[in-house]
């Protein structure tokens, strides 16, 4: 029952590794001539800030293949790990106006989180 392929309920994503930029974008080109419609960022597993210019690259190109970034939301149910700092996208939106964003909302969310997506008219949750 599960043989046939659904794209209008599933969706390929590419993923990106800023300390394998150039390799990550070919990848993100390649996903997206395959039909994948979007690209999957944790930048806290890589220790860095969403404003960190090693993402800038992809910024760019998502922005110009108009691919939305899917963006982890939230802490762990213990409290630990890292956090997505929403407002650190001010500058990076300033720089990508049409770059398109989705928070995936991963294990608690705090107020400040929500209330980070009321701004940010490129964001969904």
């Amino acid at each position: 029952q599960y043989t046939q392929w659904r794209p209008d309920r599933f969706a390929g994503m590419a993923g990106y590794n800023p300390f394998a930029i150039q390799e990550s974008l070919r990848e993100i080109e390649l996903g997206w001539k395959c039909g994948f419609r979007g690209v999957y960022l944790h930048a806290a597993s890589f220790g860095l800030r969403l404003d960190d210019r090693r993402l800038y690259p992809l910024f760019a190109c998502a922005e110009e293949l108009r691919l939305p970034l899917l963006l982890p939301l939230g802490y762990s149910e213990s409290g630990s790990g890292a956090r997505l700092q929403l407002s650190d996208l001010a500058g990076v939106l300033a720089d990508f106006p049409v770059l398109r964003l989705l928070a995936a909302p991963t294990g608690v969310l705090q107020q400040q989180d929500l209330d980070a997506c009321t701004w940010c008219e490129n964001l969904a949750a």
